[in-house]
């Protein structure tokens, strides 16, 4: 699941535009997304179930969510595959798999249905291949958002956004929608619809490395830090 997009200005990290941000009115209901329909066809094998720290990568990062201060975590992907695994794990939270209405339009399409299948105003996006992110910069992330006024706030470090590590205004359901019925799949396009915000990350960069191939898979079993 490709989740960086490069940045070709990075000086204007922390700024914003089309519109200033304004304090949030008050602390509304937010639910987290776990973005977990990927094909895992670099990986050969899915995603979801590799095992790491004892754990696979769909308990670890539905622990994560658990913690933060969120509503209900909806699972975009197979029910089939991953309803049983969750079930074993019997979550802090009310937890849902969300199966996508439009299948095959990668991470817009668990987009559409997730935000489509909640009443929360505003999500935040997980994806299951970043296993050591940090709870603390997840719930970092949640606040700032809360604490402006955007569509979309982005984790961002000098040189790359994270789109799938993000929070998000679900009212987004029709320009998703629109987006996905013209295949335009990328998440790049979608952002360019919307006021975003950017939460520098300031922290060891391994903490974002993904998991797409057997080869990243081993460098993360390697680097020395929690997996929770």
């Amino acid at each position: 699941m490709i989740s960086k997009i490069e940045i070709h200005q990075p000086e204007n990290l922390n700024t914003h535009s089309k519109r200033p941000p304004g304090r949030a009115e008050a602390k509304k209901p937010v639910c987290a997304v776990l973005l977990a329909g990927g094909k895992s066809s670099r990986m050969g094998k899915n995603k979801v179930l590799l095992n790491l720290c004892g754990k696979t990568l769909l308990d670890i990062q539905l622990e994560k969510l658990c913690a933060l201060d969120v509503n209900e975590i909806l699972v975009s992907g197979d029910p089939e595959l991953l309803k049983p695994h969750i079930t074993g794990l019997n979550p802090q939270k009310p937890v849902r798999v969300i199966a996508d209405i439009i299948p095959d339009k990668g991470p817009l399409g668990g987009f559409h249905a997730c935000f489509g299948s909640t009443t929360c105003p505003s999500a935040i996006v997980l994806s299951v291949d970043v296993p050591l992110i940090r709870t603390e910069t997840l719930q970092n992330l949640l606040d700032f958002y809360r604490n402006n006024n955007y569509d979309a706030a982005v984790l961002t470090t000098a040189s790359f956004m994270e789109p799938l590590i993000a929070v998000y205004n679900t009212k987004t359901v029709p320009l998703l929608e629109k987006l996905i019925r013209g295949d335009r799949l990328s998440v790049k396009g979608f952002l360019n619809h919307l006021h975003i915000g950017h939460l520098q990350f300031e922290g060891n960069l391994d903490e974002l490395a993904n998991c797409n191939t057997r080869l990243d898979f081993e460098k993360i079993q390697s680097v020395r830090l929690p997996c929770i």
